[in-house]
């Protein structure tokens, strides 16, 4: 039996209330049929912001995920952590990728910055690594596992900003390439101009897959930024992000699918995002009509009353684009 889910969740980081972390893990339980791999990590930072990609491990199954991180000199200590209620089973887990955005680099600016895991209920640390951090060091990129090709014809690519703290997170989604398929990533930031280009530095080889590819840009500041991202193929968006002083996403509140407008497709696209898997809101905030830190049910009722009913409107910021001014677990 083979169980595969995908789980996104957003938190803030104990000890440090400027940063937020997102854990993105896939998981097969109990799946004979599995080949695992040797586990291993993969560590990238880029500005303020270091994703950890860590494959192939055991853990208890049914679980959250979340991570503990504690700063020492200069570098960081992170623990894996699981929350809810211990089952008797394993689980292997081909992929864990979370991201801390907006972390303390304790006083260092440019230079070394150590990064050092430690597994789940271990008190030997699994992995440590040295990183450069400065100016030339703000971006990172990375390639998921191969995920399943469903029958029929490949879903439709996406490509998906999402501000977080002082960060741009782009993902590249249902991508069909080669399967020996490698990320390789050139950055340019000029001003409030980005360009993230993305090529595939693999092997040739004789299959295809399905991918995700991922990339983030660190260390940005107050204001507007235009970024033009050049994905595998030749897939090319440009898309304006802003921030203001706490590092916050400039959105219009009930603008869920972020067309710039407030109308049906709204609330239709809230409840395909809480109930069917569909893509997410660039800024999530959007689709909290209601601002009670919670995207559900109640949001596209709200939206609906608002928009056919001559119900109250949605929260500030509306109907001109605005910052939160709640902040909560959705920023």
């Amino acid at each position: 039996m083979s169980i595969s889910i995908i789980a996104l969740a957003a938190s803030l980081v104990a000890g440090d209330p400027n940063a937020t972390y997102y854990v993105v893990h896939d998981y097969a339980c109990a799946a004979p049929d599995v080949q695992a791999q040797p586990e291993s990590f993969d560590v990238q930072v880029a500005g303020r912001s270091v994703v950890v990609t860590h494959r192939w491990v055991k853990y208890n199954c049914g679980l959250a995920f979340g991570v503990d991180i504690h700063y020492q000199g200069g570098g960081m200590i992170l623990y894996e952590t699981q929350t809810g209620e211990d089952q008797d089973c394993k689980c292997i887990y081909p992929e864990i990728r979370y991201e801390i955005h907006n972390f303390e680099r304790g006083g260092v600016v440019s230079g070394n910055f150590a990064v050092t895991i430690f597994r789940v209920g271990e008190f030997r640390a699994a992995w440590s690594g040295m990183f450069t951090v400065g100016e030339k060091t703000r971006c990172a990129s990375g390639v998921s596992l191969e995920k399943p090709m469903p029958p029929g014809d490949p879903p439709e690519e996406e490509v998906i900003m999402t501000p977080e703290r002082w960060a741009i997170r782009i993902e590249h989604r249902n991508v069909v390439t080669q399967c020996c398929v490698q990320v390789a990533h050139t950055c340019e930031i000029d001003g409030n101009r980005i360009r993230v280009a993305l090529r595939d530095v693999g092997p040739p080889c004789d299959c295809v897959g399905l991918f995700d590819i991922w990339a983030v840009v660190g260390d940005l500041g107050v204001g507007t930024y235009e970024v033009t991202f050049e994905g595998l193929g030749g897939r090319t968006v440009t898309q304006e992000v802003s921030f203001d002083i706490f590092g916050l996403a400039f959105f219009v509140r009930g603008d869920a699918n972020g067309d710039g407008l407030v109308n049906v497709a709204d609330p239709v696209f809230i409840l395909l995002y809480a109930f069917a898997g569909g893509r997410a809101p660039a800024v999530l905030d959007s689709a909290d009509v209601n601002d009670d830190a919670r995207i559900d049910l109640g949001d596209a009722i709200g939206l609906l009353n608002y928009l056919f009913q001559g119900g109250p409107p949605p929260a500030h910021p509306f109907p001109r684009p605005g910052f939160d001014t709640t902040p909560d677990k959705l920023d």
